[in-house]
């Protein structure tokens, strides 16, 4: 045999092996060889299939060239798997292929003989309502049609600052504690966020006040002397509601020789801070009795704790509080001292005190002194009104926030008085006093409306609306 037929007869006896899987070669030449060897083995006289080379496995073909061999996979052919693929079969294959390539030519170029539907069948059919293109064919739909270019996000609604009410923490503690009642019960209902705010001093939680959108609870007469002090030009405020009143306790030695207030002349006093509330109206009280303001020298500048020791200790001779006994600092002082101190009258038929009741309220606070029945007398005092106050309100949305929060007050009252600071037991938002500066008018007329439609109606201390007064308020005269 020659190199091929060697060629042949070992790959093929190999792939026989390894496979067991009959095969077929595409060469006229391995078929040729293929018959030879059968016609050998049968003049041979061996009848055994298992002594032939077995032909090659379906997914190898053999190209068997002169002086070379190459092998390549093929993939099965099914039920043709053991034909022959002749050059008739592939020239078969080649004209199908090509018939194809004419008729997708042929559907590409074919002139459009389409024939329009009926009136009634065009008008039914949603896409003859699209727009069409500059081609005629109608546009997709807007939902399918690619964006030409992002459109950017919808902006964010700007955040609504809250309503800040400022207060006198330090000189007022009162007014903290009614502010932070403010922001905790009713800014739900005021339509806005309330936030409590410690101001430096009196005149810090009127400028404040005076701001857009913002309030302040401040006392009678630091109202007087922002209306004395007012620049030409400058904010107006505007009272939304009167709040609580407190009484002016004026503490001395038990041993003191002073019995009525109107002997403090000279004396020295233990007044706080001089930008205080409580400083204010110990010397809005002292120029108002004897015409002119305390000196420098007479006043003491220490907090209540530590003026409280001083008047022990005989450094000064009177302490100015304003509040009640039950207020925490001044309570717990009163516990343990209380039988070494004693509170200065007020004589409402001296000419000072007839002075000061121009400016003050007349009122009662409890006794404090020796004896066990002490604490059920009461001693004749003054006291002093606070009030919320707001800027004037220019636009529109500003007079309806305030609104707003005017018929939330009114509303949440039977919570107030249940849940927050004990002086609200005692404010009346019906009482109108001539402070030197105008009501605001809107606020005015919400709490009207809001105070004639729950007139009649019982206390509500749960707080889902309310409310009658519980008791008759202490109406001041004005």
């Amino acid at each position: 045999m020659n190199s091929v037929d060697e060629v042949y007869e070992a790959l093929a006896a190999e792939l026989a092996r390894l496979t067991g899987r009959p095969g077929v070669l595409d060469l006229p030449e391995a078929r040729e060889l293929a018959a030879t060897r059968r016609q050998q083995a049968s003049s041979a006289g061996s009848h055994d299939a298992r002594a032939l080379p077995p032909p090659l496995p379906v997914p190898l073909v053999a190209a068997v060239r002169r002086g070379a061999v190459a092998t390549r996979p093929v993939l099965p052919l099914g039920p043709w798997s053991r034909q022959v693929a002749t050059p008739d079969r592939l020239l078969a294959i080649a004209l199908a292929g090509l018939a194809l390539l004419v008729l997708a030519g042929l559907g590409w170029f074919w002139p459009d003989r389409s024939v329009d539907p009926p009136p009634s069948l065009a008008a039914a059919d949603p896409l003859s309502r699209l727009p069409a293109t500059s081609a005629g064919v109608p546009a997709p739909p807007a939902a399918l049609a690619p964006p030409a270019a992002l459109a950017p996000p919808p902006a964010r609604a700007p955040l609504v600052p809250p309503m800040r009410v400022f207060s006198d923490a330090q000189g007022d503690p009162a007014a903290a504690r009614v502010s932070a009642d403010l922001a905790r019960w009713i800014s739900l209902d005021a339509g806005r966020r309330i936030e409590a705010v410690r101001a430096s001093g009196w005149a810090d939680a009127l400028s404040h006040a005076g701001e857009p959108g913002h309030l302040g609870i401040v006392r009678y007469d630091a109202l007087q002397a922002a209306r004395i002090a007012r620049a030409p030009g400058s904010a107006a405020l505007r009272v939304v509601a009167p709040l609580y009143r407190e009484d002016i306790q004026l503490l001395v030695r038990a041993d003191s020789p002073l019995r009525f207030i109107h002997e403090i002349r000279g004396r020295r006093l233990n007044v706080g801070a001089a930008a205080s509330s409580r400083a204010l109206t110990a010397g809005t009280l002292y120029a108002r009795m004897f015409g002119v303001p305390p000196s420098p020298q007479q006043l003491d500048d220490h907090g209540e704790a530590a003026g409280l020791a001083d008047l022990l200790a005989g450094h000064v001779d009177v302490l100015v509080h304003v509040g009640t006994q039950d207020s925490a600092g001044l309570g717990r002082l009163l516990s343990a001292t209380g039988v070494r101190l004693k509170l200065l009258a007020l004589d409402a038929a001296h000419p000072a005190a007839r002075k000061a009741l121009q400016q003050f309220l007349p009122s009662r606070t409890r006794a404090v002194g020796d004896g066990s029945s002490a604490s059920q007398d009461t001693v004749p005092t003054l006291a002093v009104m606070s009030f919320l106050v707001t800027s004037e309100a220019a636009d529109p949305e500003s007079r309806e926030r305030l609104g707003q929060l005017a018929h939330a007050l009114c509303q949440r009252r039977g919570v107030l008085r249940s849940l927050g600071d004990p002086l609200w037991r005692d404010v009346d938002l019906s009482m109108r006093l001539d402070v030197g500066w105008p009501y605001d008018e809107t606020a005015s007329r919400e709490l009207g409306n809001c105070l004639k439609e729950t007139a009649g109606l019982p206390s509500d201390p749960d707080g889902r609306g309310s409310t009658a007064d519980p008791q008759p308020p202490r109406r001041s005269p004005s």
